[in-house]
């Protein structure tokens, strides 16, 4: 993540964990109203079923490496976001028109995942940070 760069919106998987690694620089996390930072060498697990979050709130670059111990490939979740991300890019599109938040959000629905988009806007306020 680059210096003060936000991570994916507010979310919640319910059927994985999620288990990071920092590797360089520090990466803050928030999982329910509980906000921690993470420095390199240190890991955190979000367990499934909780809102989370999170972004690089410091003025160096932070690496780290998440798992996703659970019943479901989200791999290809991931892929199919990027390759829906790239669509609407390439479409000149607004990825946040009402329209394109319901291919997100029925994506999402297919991984069982809940992505609360509405919150970005002012928890990149809160924070001070800014999207990807």
């Amino acid at each position: 993540l680059a210096p003060r760069q936000m991570g994916p919106p507010p979310h919640v998987h319910y059927q994985l964990d999620e288990i990071m690694r920092v590797i360089e620089g520090t990466v803050t996390v928030m999982e329910g109203d509980k906000v921690v930072e993470i420095p390199a060498g240190g890991y955190h697990f979000r367990p499934r079923g909780i809102v989370h979050t999170f972004w690089n709130g410091h003025d160096e670059p932070a690496a780290f490496i998440d798992m996703y111990p659970g019943t479901q490939d989200f791999a290809q979740y991931l892929e199919e976001l990027s390759q829906l991300g790239t669509a609407l890019h390439n479409e000149g599109a607004n990825p946040f028109a009402p329209e394109n938040i319901a291919r997100f959000k029925a994506l999402d629905a297919r991984y069982n995942h809940e992505v609360f988009y509405d919150q970005m806007p002012a928890h990149m306020a809160k924070y001070g940070a800014t999207a990807q």
